[in-house]
């Protein structure tokens, strides 16, 4: 019998090495020409005090925000420390996540605020920067992800991908759901600049689809993110960049995988074999760091 979709795909790619730390200086100054990360000026007036102000560079916040992906993306990737807790470095991704969101704007209960910013000023002291004071943009959920400013919305939409990833790697389908319906949002506008994490977001709601036994929707899921993946390869949007073009291979090749299990539960045995034997063949030809889900032994041998 047909086994339905694990809910833990294959581990993500190793964490890449975080982009070296830069250093800002704050200087106070009339005429002399201020670092161009932090720039302060001073005011003096006879009998009058100083005034200061001090504002973060955007170069700044960009590289704290990979930064801060990267290590998620690394601890979800990683082994857990202590097999008693195998979701400890999951969690940590979570809260580092959730840290990242927090700046956007797109925080959430108050009562995570505290903890959010506390991981934000820690991204900024690793990297010898001040954290700003401030930071939130307004209302991603009130701002229609089409006018919203390209570099946020592609923010909001990686961070989300990967909170829907961690939240059903860690079995919450429920929490998981809604940040994947975020991510395909704020991605869907600039879908060939991202396409291994929308099709894996298609991948994961395929999986929380299978799971609640709706293998319609499932399929219809998995055939979105094929005709992706598709343009993506027509387009060559992937060319000249090994790592982004292995992840959105292999994210296609789980694709396959689970169609071949949702074609199974819908009674579509031919259809069902033709995407296994495309897994196999992918598999074979050059997926040598592809990992098959823990059914795939049981389902091959159905």
């Amino acid at each position: 019998a047909m086994e339905s979709i694990s809910r833990s795909p294959p581990a993500r790619s190793p964490q890449e090495q975080a982009p070296a730390p830069t250093h800002a200086h704050t200087q106070t100054h009339t005429h002399a020409h201020p670092h161009p990360l932090t720039r302060t000026r001073t005011h003096s007036h006879a009998h009058a005090h100083a005034h200061t102000h001090t504002r973060t560079h955007p170069d700044a916040m960009a590289a704290a925000m990979e930064r801060g992906i990267l290590e998620a993306a690394g601890l979800m990737a990683s082994p857990a420390p202590d097999e008693r807790k195998p979701f400890e470095n999951k969690y940590r991704a979570r809260e580092i996540l959730k840290g990242l969101l927090g700046m956007l704007g797109d925080s959430g209960p108050t009562e995570e605020e505290e903890k959010a910013k506390a991981i934000v000023r820690n991204l900024f002291e690793k990297m010898g920067e001040k954290a700003p004071d401030e930071h939130k943009l307004r209302g991603p959920e009130g701002e229609g992800a089409e006018r919203m400013d390209e570099r946020k919305r592609n923010w909001l939409g990686r961070l989300h991908h990967l909170m829907g990833v961690n939240y059903c790697e860690t079995e919450e389908a429920s929490q998981s759901k809604e940040h994947l319906r975020r991510a395909v949002k704020y991605l869907t506008p600039d879908r060939l600049k991202h396409p291994a994490e929308l099709v894996e977001c298609y991948n994961y709601m395929s999986i929380n689809a299978s799971n609640r036994t709706d293998f319609q929707k499932a399929k219809e899921l998995c055939e979105s993110g094929v005709s992706l993946y598709k343009d993506a390869k027509s387009e060559g949007k992937t060319e000249g960049d090994a790592k982004r073009a292995r992840e959105l291979e292999d994210a296609h090749t789980l694709t396959l995988f689970y169609l071949a299990q949702v074609e199974g539960h819908l009674g579509n045995g031919p259809m069902s074999a033709r995407y296994l034997l495309l897994t196999m063949a992918r598999q074979l030809d050059g997926a040598k760091d592809f990992n098959v889900p823990r059914t795939a032994p049981a389902l091959l041998a159905s």
